[in-house]
């Protein structure tokens, strides 16, 4: 599946003049052009689409489908995971679509609801029974794990610790767990502890979230990257995190800082958030990507980093896909077998206008 996606907040396809696909044999040379389309559905409003699909038929033949389906609220493939197998039905006919299994493959400045992309039902977040209908569950986990891993190169040794800083909805600190305070009081946050050299396979700490039993004082959750040996992160590569079900291992938000420049010169990295939803009593979690560059060598001396971004970049809507509990797509059409002696006619790429999308 060929998915074009706009990863730019508050833009979407409708600012999109005009493009063109173009499909290719081999590198970009007109006279290798297999076919090429004008997916008309950019102007609307979407910021996901499903451009076309190349799949084996049952006769063994590759054949290229064009879709031009949009999605109005996906910025990133790993939400469009039901959408997938939904279009994979006439090829599996048995596939199972789950309207919740997606994952939210983030960027810096992405903001989505913790809800929409957990699979488990409510009544596994709240004890036993769960929340319900404005209950404190929201269909959340009882437990969910924030992992944080990064690379160090060049053969040094660098002792980087993650820490969570509880802020109050005035941006008050009201308690840090990190290495020192693993479990904090309310004992909703137990960190795993310290990992000196960043080399273990996987996650290199793990801190484990009770959203449900967090302190209602708490609303955001601000979890950061620091330098304890005062070591700047140049040598720092592949810098990550991810939230996910411990219970499942069901993945529910990734996100890999892409340019390591970015904290070339500093000692510290705020990497994201979990906050409660504004006006909301059904226990509500959003969780955003801040990915800023700081200086410091403990999370004590990122509080202040950390309240300045929140007050000054306010987050934006989150992405609330609606819910959909049986996703139902058109059967994909037949393939049209070309003549041999048909004559094909290409438009040199000198000859076309519009701005291309190449695959």
């Amino acid at each position: 599946y060929f998915i074009l996606t706009m990863a730019t907040p508050n833009f979407t396809f409708g600012q999109v003049k005009s493009a063109r696909v173009k499909i290719y044999k081999n590198d970009h040379n007109v006279r290798d052009m297999i076919c090429s389309f004008v997916p008309h559905e950019l102007a609307n409003n979407g910021t996901a689409m499903f451009l076309c699909r190349l799949a084996r038929n049952f006769g063994g033949d590759w054949v290229l489908t064009p879709i031009e389906d949009t999605d109005e609220y996906a910025r990133d493939f790993g939400s469009l995971i039901p959408e997938i197998k939904s279009y994979t039905r006439d090829l599996v006919p048995d596939i199972q679509v789950d309207p919740s299994e997606r994952v939210a493959i983030l960027r810096k400045g992405g903001t989505i609801r913790v809800r929409d992309y957990c699979s488990r039902g409510a009544g596994t977040a709240g004890g036993e029974g769960g929340g319900g209908d404005g209950g404190p569950a929201s269909g959340i986990p009882e437990w969910l794990t924030m992992g944080l891993a990064w690379d160090v190169t060049n053969g040094k040794f660098i002792d980087l610790d993650a820490s969570v800083i509880c802020l109050d909805e005035n941006f008050q600190n009201l308690e840090i767990i990190f290495f020192r305070h693993l479990v904090s009081n309310d004992g909703s946050i137990r960190h795993s502890g310290d990992e000196r050299e960043g080399d273990a396979v996987g996650d290199d700490e793990k801190i484990r979230l009770a959203l449900s039993q967090v302190s209602p004082q708490v609303k955001y959750l601000g979890f950061v990257i620091n330098s304890f040996s005062g070591h700047e992160l140049d040598d720092v590569s592949q810098a990550s995190c991810h939230l996910f079900d411990p219970a499942t291992n069901e993945q529910i938000v990734k996100y890999t800082l892409s340019n390591a420049e970015e904290v070339n010169g500093y000692t510290a990295l705020v990497l994201g958030c979990l906050y409660r939803a504004d006006n909301d009593n059904n226990g509500d979690w959003n969780f955003r990507i801040i990915a800023e560059a700081a200086q410091g060598r403990t999370a004590h001396e990122l509080v202040d980093e950390l309240q300045r971004f929140l007050r000054t970049h306010p987050p934006q809507p989150p992405c609330v896909p609606p819910p959909e509990p049986e996703i139902v797509v058109n059967a994909m059409p037949d393939a049209v077998p070309l003549e041999q002696e048909e004559e094909i006619v290409v438009v040199p790429a000198s000859q076309l206008s519009e701005p291309e999308i190449r695959l």
